[in-house]
């Protein structure tokens, strides 16, 4: 067994180490826990088959579970005894971190910022995850249809002329108020005129009927 683990950690370190000291934890018997499986090495592995199943990952129709264990036969083969639960489980913790980063370094620079050796792979592979990477779609606006868009825009043009036809009418209303007060001053000022005009007829009668 010996031969065949040293074989399956140089497929490992081939593929998908970076090198350095912490690879020797790659000689691990099948039964040893999983706390020495998640190293660098493996868990690029399993970050990079996922990788190679991604878009089947997102297809409803396929079951996941078939994607999970074509996986862990990957693992299996290498030498390590792994369910499809803990890839799973190891995927979604994974996401979780990336998740975790990705929010606390929005607008963040230097100390601030947490680095993760993992990071930039699975930012590439979650990029377009609507799930995950929410930040650009927090504007409702990207989301509305065509037809969402055509409908927001007449309702905005029918309000727009609504305030139009309020305004407008409102206008009218003391237009007219305007004029009517105008008429009922100009008719009080003729009444008045006509109490002057008779007065003053009055007293020239009289004044002719003295002189005479």
């Amino acid at each position: 067994m010996a031969g065949g683990n040293e074989d399956n950690n140089e497929y490992i370190q081939k593929n998908y180490s970076s090198g350095g000291a912490a690879h020797a934890k790659l000689n691990i018997d099948m039964n040893d826990s999983l706390k020495l499986l998640w190293n660098t090495s493996t868990t690029k592995l399993l970050i990079s088959e996922y990788k190679k199943r991604l878009e089947q990952f997102r297809n409803p129709k396929i079951k996941k579970k078939s994607l999970w264990e074509a996986i862990a036969q990957i693992f299996r083969k290498i030498g390590y005894n792994i369910t499809v639960q803990e890839l799973d489980c190891k995927m979604r913790n994974i996401k979780h971190h990336y998740k975790t980063i990705k929010d606390n370094n929005k607008n963040k620079t230097g100390r601030g910022r947490i680095v993760w050796e993992y990071y930039d792979i699975v930012d590439e592979l979650f990029l377009d995850d609507k799930t995950i990477n929410h930040g650009k779609i927090l504007n409702s606006m990207e989301f509305r249809t065509n037809a969402e868009v055509t409908s927001s825009t007449k309702a905005t043009a029918a309000r727009g002329l609504y305030r139009t036809r309020v305004e407008y009418l409102e206008t009218e209303k003391r237009r007219v108020t305007a004029i009517e007060n105008l008429v009922k001053e100009i008719s009080e000022n003729n009444n008045i005129q006509k109490e002057r005009n008779e007065l003053l007829r009055k007293y020239l009668g009289e004044n002719s009927s003295e002189n005479q």
